[in-house]
């Protein structure tokens, strides 16, 4: 049977990302004037979000996945802020893997609060309130409305 729709795989969504993500990094550290190439580095954001709430309601251990989360995040942070500040530590700007993580914390906080019976609505808030908060004050990258994301 044909087709009549694009039919991406999470693996041809994962390529689109870090093809948009290079672009972007790309533009950013040698071509600072070519603003078509962070226009296409763009996508990679929502692309990544999407895929890091799917691999989170489709692993079978969370604790695992949260854990290979913060593991890339940190051994991803000094490159990170060499490439973009400078200097091997810059505490005042945090990698998008730091932001994925928040966002996999306050979605595990949503689940533990729906687990004490509190409405989907307000375990939602509070979880959201919460992750948007952390990422603000983390300075992860897209800050509070990444974590969202």
């Amino acid at each position: 049977m044909e087709k009549n729709r694009l039919d991406l795989s999470a693996f041809d969504l994962k390529l689109l990302a870090m093809a948009a993500m290079l672009a972007d990094h790309i533009g950013y550290l040698f071509f600072p004037q070519a603003l078509w190439m962070r226009c296409v580095g763009r996508l990679a954001f929502p692309i990544f979000a999407f895929q890091i709430a799917e691999g989170w309601y489709r692993t079978h251990d969370r604790e695992k996945y949260t854990l290979r989360l913060l593991i890339c995040a940190v051994v991803s942070e000094v490159p990170f802020d060499l490439a973009f500040s400078g200097t091997p530590v810059d505490a005042g700007y945090q990698n998008v893997l730091w932001t994925f993580c928040i966002a996999a914390a306050a979605l595990w906080a949503m689940e533990a609060l729906r687990r004490m019976q509190i409405p989907l609505p307000l375990a939602a808030l509070c979880a959201g309130a919460a992750g948007y908060l952390l990422g603000e004050a983390l300075q992860s990258d897209y800050f509070g409305p990444g974590v969202l994301t």
